[in-house]
């Protein structure tokens, strides 16, 4: 059996809303919630810019 990360978190939450094995260890509700919250922050991450992000990318085009 070969197994590979996910590439970002974006693809690591789908992965994890669809492993069955993980939501009968941990229960179905408890991964709908943490599935929930970690959208919630991945949402709020994009829609901030960072300082790196205004030095390199936005006082340099």
């Amino acid at each position: 059996m070969s197994f590979q990360l996910p590439r970002n978190l974006d693809e690591g939450l789908t992965l994890m809303g669809a492993c069955e094995p993980l939501a009968e260890m941990f229960g179905e509700k408890f991964v709908r919630a943490y599935l929930a919250l970690k959208e919630t922050e991945y949402e709020a991450f994009f829609r901030v810019i960072s300082s790196w992000e205004r030095k390199h990318l936005l006082l340099h085009v």
